[in-house]
């Protein structure tokens, strides 16, 4: 019973894959004529709804016995549920096409490799999940492909073709490139599998291009012959692009003529440019160092794309120098941006930095155990605030940086306060000064501020008073 269960699992697995009988399924006749130049790849539908509809154009359908075959699809509306097979030219069981194949099959569409040589192919397709009425439900399609010999009339419709948004546009068949106005056959069209009802000319004409024009093209026509009749197959591939903008490029940064500079220290220059959309955009983005009129010389820099949309890309150029000499501060240093339209130049001035009171104050906070702030309203609204704030950057690095926070009078935050120093003012220990009450050594102002101060200092002092 064991083997005769083993033997069934394997009649049923077998029919399911590659053993069932193809030779009762719809046939269609594809040719696909290819231009040397250009070889595309080709794509195929497993059309079992229009099968089911029996309005299926093209196909002939005969039974094994010669007659016509009686179509069962019980309604497959999910065309991704579809397996797809491959016929050997010289007979043998189906070869059933999987995902990891050099064809890419993907919801029903089966994409085939081009081929520079004359072949006859078979594909076949069918639902994976079935229905027992299911007796007949697929397509068996040839595949007859070829080059174009004759291309003295010039490849009039390319493979891919390009549309202006907001513009009018038509997409033209690339089989039909060297056909003349006479032999303009009807056409059936497929925008990315989906059958385009709409659509029985060539080529396309379109009032206003949208982005949902943008999309893989397929375009079908019949031809026959004294022996077969084919639906001769091309495909396009579309895209939706915007307008060239006839603008000059826009220097985004630096937005300053000036910039401070320390002597003997590394500086670097950034210029970012925005570029309108151009088909062909040829961008050229460079930096100069300019001592006089007839006197410039090309900098290093580095160029690359930050941001790029359907309407503009944006590059930055980088040049660096080692060292900010009293050379740099004489020349002037000069962005320069071009593209089709013209070019756009920005200059900077290298300005020596004056005084040293900031980083006098990060030195004295970075030596401290304890940093102590006297909050008043002419403090949170001056300049001076930058010392709590440099105070609260360094304590979230150094642990052993205590602040403590002295509110001597009422004030309101402003809107111009850092996002830091209203984090701070929110958590640090705060003793809030009441006039004469907390004068007094023992009043309970002192008390809190000796009990946030350091226990002990290096030589093991205590500290209980201040």
């Amino acid at each position: 019973m064991l083997c005769l269960g083993w033997v069934f699992l394997w009649f049923v697995a077998g029919e399911q894959t590659s053993g069932f009988n193809h030779s009762a399924c719809a046939t269609k006749n594809i040719l696909w004529i290819y231009s040397l130049g250009s070889v595309k790849d080709l794509v195929l539908f497993c059309d079992l709804q229009e099968l089911r509809k029996q309005d299926f154009s093209h196909v002939s359908q005969t039974s094994p016995t010669g007659g016509p075959a009686h179509t069962r699809c019980s309604g497959h509306e999910n065309l991704a549920a579809v397996q797809w097979y491959k016929q050997p030219q010289h007979g043998g069981p189906l070869e059933e096409i999987s995902r990891g194949s050099a064809h890419v099959q993907d919801k029903g569409v089966l994409q085939i490799v081009a081929s520079r040589e004359n072949s006859v192919s078979s594909y076949i397709c069918r639902p994976r999940i079935r229905s027992p009425q299911d007796t007949a439900c697929c397509i068996r399609t040839v595949l007859k492909v070829k080059p174009r010999r004759n291309e003295s009339c010039g490849d009039k419709a390319q493979a891919e073709q390009i549309l202006f948004l907001g513009s009018t546009g038509s997409i033209h068949c690339p089989s039909l490139s060297c056909q003349s106005d006479l032999q303009r056959p009807r056409m059936t069209w497929y925008q990315d599998g989906r059958l385009l009802r709409d659509y029985k000319e060539n080529p396309i004409e379109m009032e206003a291009i949208y982005d949902f024009h943008e999309g893989l093209y397929v375009c079908d026509y019949a031809q026959s012959d004294n022996l077969s009749s084919w639906t001769v197959r091309a495909v396009v591939r579309v895209k939706a692009i915007e307008k060239d903008i006839n603008l000059k490029p826009d220097i985004l940064d630096p937005v300053t003529d000036t910039l401070e500079v320390e002597l003997g220290k590394s500086l670097t220059l950034r210029c970012k440019v925005q570029f309108g959309f151009q088909k062909d955009l040829k961008p050229v983005i460079r930096w100069y160092a300019k001592e006089s009129p007839r006197e410039w010389e090309l900098l290093e820099s580095e160029n690359k794309s930050t941001d790029s949309t359907a309407k503009s890309k944006v590059i930055e150029a980088t040049t660096f120098l080692r060292e900010v000499t009293w050379r740099d501060l004489r020349r002037e240093f000069v962005c320069f941006a071009q593209n089709s339209i013209g070019n756009t130049t920005r200059s900077v001035q290298l300005r020596k930095k004056d005084g040293v009171y900031a980083d006098d104050i990060v030195s004295v906070i970075k030596r401290s155990r304890r940093g102590i702030f006297i909050l008043s309203p002419s403090y949170v609204n001056g300049p001076c605030i930058f010392e709590l704030q440099a105070a609260v950057s360094l304590a979230l690095v150094d642990q052993t940086l205590k602040l403590i926070l002295i509110k001597f009078s009422s004030f309101q935050e402003p809107d111009s306060l850092p996002e830091l120093v209203k984090k701070a003012l929110r958590v640090l220990p705060t003793v809030t000064w009441k006039g004469v009450k907390s004068a007094h050594a023992s009043s309970r102002f002192w008390m809190q501020v000796c009990y946030h101060m350091p226990v002990k200092n290096s030589s093991g002092f205590v500290f209980n008073r201040l």
